[in-house]
């Protein structure tokens, strides 16, 4: 073997002698990467808005502009739950399409529902809280995931109109402006939730109709005033009444702000 080649086999042999000794990666930072990369790929992954209808609604179609009901409960991917109000004893959650109170994949996601559908959402991070996220339960970069229920739309423009229907014809005296009445009922949300009820037949809530009340009277909801004009006595009526004419942004623990209110009244005398 001349010279030459002698000092190839040395330094072949070097070379794999430094190979061998050369220290690997430690297997707290190998393990540390890949927590890492798998606590990232359990944040995001969604590249666009997804919508998926579990349920069509049969209801009235949700547009920008009008005020929606909803209830809902959201997961992260990995299906840890991090809010719902779809609980024994919620409320409501109203918004307006288009008022930047929610969240954008929100906005989007719900437009186009019919009222008594449910729709799956999985909203990417740039359409829910970005970088910033939200509290301790919602990371930064974070996508999300909802099942959300239309409950109830109040259309544009029909913020100040109320629904009414007989379900009783009463038989007596008539409820007129300025009447003082005195009546039974029991009011739900726009989730079937009772928020009140009264029922005592011995312990009436007594109003007058109108705007013009005198001193003393019990001062009520437009819409429910509005409402009882034109039943008998004897009389059961249903009513429909937006937040607008009916409980506004009303300190009532029993009854959420900005509520959709449905009320079956008794109207039992007129005074």
């Amino acid at each position: 073997m001349n010279r030459a080649n002698v000092f190839l086999v040395a330094l072949l042999a070097t070379l794999a002698v430094i190979g061998c000794n050369k220290e690997p990666k430690s297997a707290a930072n190998a393990s540390a990467t890949t927590e890492s990369a798998d606590a990232s790929m359990n944040i995001r992954q969604l590249k666009a808005l997804k919508k998926v209808d579990v349920e069509v609604g049969k209801g009235q179609l949700a547009a920008e502009g009008d005020l929606v009901f909803v209830t809902y409960t959201g997961t992260l991917k990995d299906g840890t739950q991090f809010d719902s109000n779809d609980i024994e004893g919620g409320s409501p959650l109203s918004f307006t399409i288009g008022g930047y109170k929610v969240i954008p994949g929100w906005e989007i996601g719900i437009t186009g529902m019919k009222v008594g559908g449910t729709r799956k959402l999985e909203i990417p991070t740039n359409l829910a809280y970005g970088e910033q996220g939200q509290g301790q339960k919602i990371l930064p970069g974070a996508d999300l995931y909802f099942t959300i229920k239309l409950l109830e739309v109040v259309k544009k423009g029909e913020e100040s109109m109320f629904d009414k229907r007989d379900i009783k014809i009463g038989s007596g005296a008539v409820a007129k402006d300025g009447s003082l009445v005195d009546v039974n009922y029991t009011l739900k949300l726009a989730n079937g939730k009772v928020a009140d009820t009264r029922q005592d037949l011995k312990k009436p809530v007594t109003f007058r109709i109108g705007p013009k009340l005198k001193e003393g009277d019990r001062v009520v909801p437009s819409g429910l005033s509005s409402g009882t004009v034109g039943m008998k006595e004897g009389g059961v009526r249903y009513m429909r009444i937006p937040p607008i004419i009916g409980f506004g942004n009303s300190t009532n623990t029993a009854i959420p702000p900005n509520s959709l209110v449905f009320i079956e009244l008794t109207l039992r005398r007129v005074h």
